[in-house]
């Protein structure tokens, strides 16, 4: 039986949100919708191109079931300068760390970061694992990341002296 009795396109969401909510099946509870809500909001906000982020309506784009969600993106994620406010590439990969940690959080500590990059298309597979390696996750194939608990000790980047 599926919990969901309609598709994507009929519900305004992803097809990555009605299927995380399929995968979680008994498992939902409101703080893994709340998360995948604004997973969802995240997803849209990156899709939409930059000369379309200077648009008034731009809030009701990012999340048409919240204005504060909409606002927090916009305060978080776009960077203020000379043409206006605007969204960066690095503001691009802060928003893909959030939604890998958001999806590990709400899909029982797992992220599949092939499904996740059909919605990222200025992301390969490859970008996402290496910043999904940079979180300190795991991994067995290279596309199912998962948290491993408990962590490895934190990478140190400092050569030490040897005498």
């Amino acid at each position: 039986a599926t919990l969901m009795p309609f598709t994507a396109e009929e519900s305004g969401y992803s097809q990555f949100f009605i299927d995380a909510i399929e995968r979680l099946q008994n498992k939902v509870n409101t703080e893994r919708i709340k998360i995948l809500l604004f997973v969802e909001a995240l997803l849209r906000f990156i899709n939409i191109p930059l000369k379309k982020l200077k648009k008034s309506d731009l809030g009701w784009r990012i999340c048409p079931f919240s204005t504060e969600i909409a606002k927090k993106i916009l305060e978080e994620f776009m960077i203020n300068s000379a043409g206006g406010r605007t969204r960066n590439v690095v503001m691009d990969d802060k928003i893909v760390i959030h939604l890998i940690i958001l999806v590990i959080i709400s899909c029982d500590f797992v992220c599949n970061i092939d499904e996740l990059s059909k919605y990222l298309p200025k992301f390969s597979i490859v970008k996402m694992g290496q910043m999904a390696r940079a979180l300190c996750l795991s991994s067995r194939d290279k596309i199912t990341w998962f948290l491993k608990l408990p962590l490895p000790p934190a990478r140190s980047f400092y050569m030490k002296k040897r005498k």
